[in-house]
């Protein structure tokens, strides 16, 4: 199954990049399976295995733009 997905800024009308998706992204991250944090080893599962094949893109989202002051609360760029 191929998978379509359009992202854009304001309307509808003017997309700025459409994408065929028929590979996940989990097979494309190419995560290994096993990772070590130092003292143990881990194994990876994809968090998104009952997902589609757009996960974890799937999902409506709201990018945030944080201002200066969010980021940086009491300093003074001046």
């Amino acid at each position: 199954m191929v998978f379509r997905s359009r992202i854009y800024v304001d309307n509808r009308l003017h997309h700025t990049m459409a994408l065929n998706i028929n590979k996940s992204f989990w097979e494309r991250g190419d995560f290994p399976q096993v990772v070590s944090n130092g003292s143990d080893y881990i194994a990876l599962k994809n968090p998104w295995a009952n997902g589609s094949p757009a996960a974890p893109f799937d999902k409506r989202t709201y990018p945030y733009l944080a201002t200066l002051d969010e980021l940086m609360p009491n300093t003074t760029l001046r």
